[in-house]
This record gives structure tokens, C-alpha cells and sequence, in this order.
């Protein structure tokens, strides 16, 4: 359990965002991270969730359930945002939304078939 707002204040603990002091570039991280063997699939951004393996196995399961993945989130905030009109984001959604790579990877770490998954 998180500490209450009023231990918080007690203790005069303050939470600091490290983005605000450290020259973290999104971009180049993801240039690293693709030495190691990451990558993004199923969304329009190239740079989100690089953390996981298996998150492209995340998207497409909110795929399958909501009938919207990553891309359509990632769009509708660049739409938001100015970015893309809605028309580029429906050809992109189009394009990247349900799109997995690792199933094969997935069931042989979880010691399941690709047909039961």
C-alpha cells in the first residue's frame, strides 16, 4: 500500500519527475533498445513500450477484446495533438492495429500451444 497524502506531508517527502533534470531522448533510446533485441509493433509510434518483450502480445489481446489497439490510442491522441487528421490516423490504424509478432515466442515461454492461445 502507498503511504497516505498525510504521512507524505509529514515526512516532507517530495516526488520528483528525473525527465525534468536528465537529457532523456526518446528517440535515441530507442535507436539502444533496438540493439537489444526490442521493437514496436502494432502502433504508429516507435518509441513506446520498449520495456516488455511481449507487449506487442498486450496490444493485440486489447485488439481482440476492445476492438482497438495501441495504434488507435496512439492516434487519437495525435489527432488531439494536431499531428495527424483523422483520415491519416484511419489508414495508420488500418495499418498497424492488431498486428502481433511474437505469438510463437509467447507460447513456447508460457509452455502453451499457439492453437490453444
Amino acid at each position: 500500500m502507498y503511504p497516505s497524502n498525510e504521512d507524505i506531508r509529514r515526512v516532507g517527502l517530495t516526488g520528483l519527475f528525473l525527465g525534468h533534470y536528465l537529457g532523456w531522448n526518446a528517440k535515441e533510446q530507442v535507436e539502444i533498445d533496438k540493439q537489444y533485441g526490442f521493437r514496436c509493433t502494432g502502433q504508429i509510434c516507435n518509441y513506446e513500450n520498449l520495456d516488455c518483450y511481449f507487449v506487442d502480445i498486450h496490444d493485440y489481446l486489447m485488439y481482440m477484446k476492445y476492438g482497438f489497439g495501441r495504434a488507435t490510442t496512439q492516434a487519437c491522441l495525435e489527432i488531439h495533438r494536431g499531428r495527424l487528421t483523422r483520415e491519416e490516423a484511419i489508414e495508420l490504424v488500418n495499418k498497424y492495429d492488431g498486428e502481433v509478432e511474437t505469438v510463437k515466442e509467447f507460447c513456447e515461454y508460457i509452455g502453451i500451444t499457439e492453437k490453444r492461445f
